[in-house]
């Protein structure tokens, strides 16, 4: 029985055979598919890289399915994807372990106030706000923080610790209640005390500040919010402001004419001393 060369091909015929083989019709890989879904789910970390798996097992799959399952177009787009979304965290995982590093020497300002010692605290603060931080400051400071916090621990380490303790205090920046003034802004930095976390926070200069032995700014100013969120415990009244300068006494200038005077009195005296008289000359 011969066959009629001009037929057309059934929808289970093997396209380009005779054998009328019946086969499945072609479909598009779940896992390619979902390779590239993992890869767009950008927000969470790590997703990319479940992604980037999921499309190599998908290419692979579908190499070997003998051209009964498609999709490799969207295998390849998870997998560049899911590289790219990759790279974007693990950048932003560098940033934050640097960032974290730093916190840990911010850390000694609470180590310090929660030690009593008023002159390691002014140590890492400000020059410009050491006048203000006299010894019953300080201390009253220290007095409102404890009996809101509690003592402290030490400082939140950690990439992860450090992302939970935003995400996780971050009503506390509510109580703020005000924006930073004109020539500062505002460095939140986690801390552990006994009641929990909370976030330590400090006022920069944004131009010029002046700076630690670890090249970090030195803070001019130090608040901590209560536990409710809804108010502010600060070293300084000024707050998120840039604090008083230093009053400075001049010197006046008749202090300064009597200094010049009496050294210029000493001086003619000592020459009157020195030089003889016509009368002994002669």
């Amino acid at each position: 029985m011969s066959t009629n060369p001009y037929a057309q091909p059934g929808p289970y015929d093997q396209v380009g055979t005779d054998t009328g083989v019946p086969m499945e019709p072609r479909r598009t890989s779940v896992l390619a598919v979902l390779s590239l879904v993992c890869s767009l789910i950008c927000c969470i970390p790590g997703t990319g890289l479940l992604g980037v798996f999921i499309g190599v097992v998908a290419v692979i799959l579908i190499g070997a399915s003998g051209g009964r399952v498609g999709g490799r177009g969207l295998a390849f787009a998870g997998i560049v994807v899911g590289l790219a979304i990759s790279a974007v965290w693990l950048l932003i995982g560098i940033g934050m372990a640097g960032l974290a590093g730093q916190f840990s020497n911010y850390a000694v300002i609470a180590e310090t106030m929660d030690a009593d010692d008023r002159d390691a605290f002014i140590a890492e603060m400000n020059p410009y706000s050491h006048h203000l931080i006299t010894e019953e400051v300080f201390i009253d400071f220290g007095d409102a923080v404890a009996d809101e916090w509690g003592a402290y621990q030490g400082p939140v380490e950690g990439l992860g610790e450090v992302i939970g303790a935003y995400m996780e205090q971050s009503t506390q920046l509510q109580s703020i209640g005000q924006q930073p003034g004109p020539g500062v802004g505002l460095l939140p930095v986690p801390v552990e005390f006994d009641n929990g976390r909370a976030l330590m926070l400090m006022v920069i200069e944004s131009s010029n500040p002046s700076t630690n032995n670890s090249g970090l700014p030195m803070p001019l100013n130090v608040g901590f919010p209560d536990q409710a969120g809804q108010s502010m415990i600060w070293l300084l009244d000024s707050g998120l402001s840039i604090p008083p300068a230093a009053p400075t006494t001049p010197q006046t200038p008749s202090a300064t004419g009597e200094g010049e005077g009496g050294e210029g009195a000493e001086a003619t005296g000592d020459d009157s001393e020195q030089a003889p008289s016509e009368g002994d000359a002669g």
